[in-house]
């Protein structure tokens, strides 16, 4: 288990790399409306979309048998096809970079009527309005449509089910391969109620940052994946 865990959480932390989430739960905890529940809501939103793709995955590593049987050529083509996806996407949005010079992302989040818009990469999100049925809604939907993290989950989905491991050290790796990509919805959210004095600065600057700089971080940590997956995808082919 513990190796299957050294190829997986790296895979996780890639997927946590997610400023679209980052700023939508930033901008639920900034509002007035029940902000602590609405981002309570949102992260679980965030857990079911992960639950129900892990469900799709195993029935069909089930369905087709691979299901413990190591690396093979499947699972080899599986990572040269999200390592290319990856790839693209990350150039696309350093590609991005190179056009806007001088900006450090050419279509950072703008906020308005208490939503958010980035330009049309992403859904528009309506952050600081709705109830808590619409945060959990919002936060399935957004975690769901977003590509490097389900890409990059994807490719742990894949390891944890061709591993020669028990039923149960694959629920705990997906266990704790979820609980890394949430990490930057979490975090905010626990932050509010740890230290809600200073939270609100933290998270504005936090906020400022990421939208600042949205299209380098995305776009340096997936192209980096995205050739370590092209990598992996070749020597297991």
């Amino acid at each position: 288990m513990g190796q299957l865990l050294a190829r997986a959480i790296p895979l996780a932390v890639g997927g946590a790399v997610s400023p679209v989430l980052l700023v939508a739960v930033v901008l639920i905890l900034s509002g007035a409306h029940r902000p602590r529940l609405r981002a309570l809501a949102f992260a679980v939103g965030n857990v079911a979309a992960l639950v129900a793709l892990t469900v799709l995955v195993a029935t069909l590593f089930h369905s087709i048998g691979h299901t413990g049987t190591g690396p093979n050529t499947t699972g080899a083509v599986i990572d040269l096809t999200l390592g290319a996806l990856l790839l693209l996407y990350g150039l696309g949005r350093l590609g991005e970079l190179a056009l806007h010079p001088g900006h450090p992302d050419p279509a950072p989040d703008r906020v308005h009527d208490g939503g958010v818009d980035d330009g049309g990469e992403d859904p528009p999100t309506d952050a600081h309005r709705g109830g808590v049925v619409g945060s959990l809604a919002l936060g399935f939907a957004l975690m769901a449509t977003n590509v490097s993290t389900v890409a990059l989950y994807l490719a742990a989905l894949k390891d944890i089910g061709q591993a020669r491991v028990s039923s149960v050290d694959r629920l705990v790796t997906v266990v704790v391969v979820i609980a890394v990509i949430m990490l930057p919805v979490v975090v905010p959210l626990v932050l509010t109620v740890v230290a809600p004095s200073r939270s609100t600065r933290i998270l504005a600057g936090v906020h400022g940052f990421v939208d600042r700089h949205r299209a380098a971080i995305t776009g340096g940590f997936v192209t980096v994946f995205g050739v370590l997956l092209l990598a992996k995808g070749f020597r297991g082919a």
